[in-house]
């Protein structure tokens, strides 16, 4: 019998089979170069859900209670990430702002 110890994983198209720890990890590097101390990962998925929806910037703003110019300017920033939705999901939807790690 095989002493192996078995290894979890979640099936997310687009994310590489890989340990959960380790994908958590792969995937918070992927997201470090749009990490901002004012934005959220649940805020970065609604913008791109939204805007995925049809809704135009100044409607997703209203909802979100931001201005037009920062809600469309983090759409464009979030766009140029591959695969961002996948990635957010797999970072998971926290309403908490994305921590930094140097204390912002």
């Amino acid at each position: 019998m095989n002493n192996q110890p078995r290894r979890l994983h979640l099936n997310v198209p687009g994310v590489e089979r890989v340990p959960n720890a380790l994908r958590l990890l792969k995937t918070r590097a992927a997201l470090v170069e749009i990490m901002h101390p004012h934005w959220s990962p649940a805020d970065d998925y609604a913008i791109m859900f939204l805007k995925a929806d049809g809704r135009n910037f100044l409607e997703i703003s209203e909802s979100m209670g931001r201005s037009r110019i920062s809600v469309e300017q983090r759409f464009h920033r979030l766009r140029a990430v591959k695969d961002i939705m996948v990635k957010l999901e797999a970072f998971g939807m926290s309403s908490d702002r994305y921590s930094l790690g140097d204390g912002r």
